[in-house]
């Protein structure tokens, strides 16, 4: 009887621990700093929050049932950005057609070269705008090389500030006018263009933001020297990522200030090192629209280390655009996947 009542007064402890977390993963979309890197582990907290609710439902009283249910009721709107059950067919609306591609392509490394594969996929996709972050790098990509995988795209932009990011946008529409954003934080950069379609202007803002720094820290952590060394590597990640969460919020500060003077109807992409719990999702997304919420289906990821559990790579627009798919597909060609959105731009 005593180890059932030890056994019980355990499991409500457990209970009592997850469902903070998921109130400080939840107060993360508020905030940036320490209590952001709880926004980096909201799944699996809305999860096991959810397992506690089931187990609590055996015990007498059934409060600690609802506390747990609460807590991964407050994480229902983070989890609707990372899955959707499948959509029946919807009315196509009327308009301009539209595909939209973003990629962190690594360099079009993974390993191996994999910019001609890579390129042969894309070219299936039939992209209007084709973004990418981490290349190509311009000093290291030939003039040569890039007309050759790049021709279907006539207009481009690539950035060219030393040290940072190489953001570009490639386009069969013309592009008029490009501001690129150098951030004080290297190697951060946004773009913003304006675009040409078939006689109306739409504003692309496209993306690489603070980067997470996990990838600095991950051989250290997973193939230490010794013990001594994983743990001053993870005390040095976890400072690194407090300090990145705080740069991005700064860096969401700014697109969100241009999206609301935007003129045009509004696309932003790009690969934002945040999942959907972060201040920076919510801060840039505002009152855009998600586009895998308004037309993916599944599980939806696009960092292909660490388990597969972040998204972290996204295409909003505003109302003048109509969803019709949205896909991230699992490829080889990048630590990353790509994001795929076809729609239309309204009349």
């Amino acid at each position: 009887m005593r180890n059932n009542k030890n056994g019980i007064k355990l499991f409500r402890i457990v209970c009592g621990c997850f469902f903070i977390l998921s109130i400080l993963s939840y107060a993360s979309r508020f905030a940036s700093g320490w209590i952001s890197l709880c926004s980096l582990i909201f799944l699996p907290v809305a999860l096991l929050n959810l397992v506690c609710a089931g187990i609590a439902c055996s015990f007498k009283p059934r409060k600690w049932a609802w506390l747990s249910f609460v807590g991964f009721i407050l994480h229902v709107g983070n989890l609707h950005a990372i899955y959707q059950f499948p959509k029946g067919e919807t009315k196509e609306a009327e308009g301009i057609p539209l595909t939209v591609v973003t990629y962190n392509t690594h360099n079009f490394y993974n390993g191996k070269n994999c910019l001609p594969e890579a390129m042969d996929y894309l070219k299936g996709l039939d992209a209007d705008l084709f973004c990418t972050q981490e290349g190509p790098v311009p000093e290291f990509t030939p003039e040569d090389t890039i007309q050759k995988y790049f021709s279907d795209w006539k207009y481009r932009y690539m950035s060219t500030e030393a040290g940072y990011s190489s953001v570009s946008i490639f386009s069969r529409y013309p592009i008029r006018k490009v501001e690129p954003i150098y951030y004080d934080t290297i190697p951060a950069v946004t773009l913003i263009a304006d675009i040409e379609v078939e006689g109306r202007t739409i504003r692309l803002l496209n993306n690489h933001l603070q980067t997470t720094s996990v990838n600095l820290y991950r051989d250290s952590i997973q193939h230490p020297i010794h013990e001594t060394s994983r743990i001053e590597a993870m005390k040095q990640l976890l400072v690194s990522l407090k300090n990145n969460f705080q740069r991005r919020a700064k860096q969401a500060d700014v697109i969100r200030n241009e999206i609301e003077k935007s003129p045009y109807p509004v696309i932003v992409c790009g690969d934002f090192n945040d999942t959907p719990a972060s201040y920076t999702y919510h801060r840039i997304r505002g009152n855009l629209i998600d586009g895998f919420i308004e037309a993916g289906s599944g599980y939806h990821y696009t960092f292909r280390q660490l388990k597969k559990l972040w998204r972290i790579d996204y295409i909003f627009h505003s109302k003048e655009f109509k969803g019709i798919e949205y896909d991230s597909p699992d490829l080889p060609y990048s630590d990353h996947n790509m994001v795929v959105w076809k729609g239309k731009m309204k009349e």
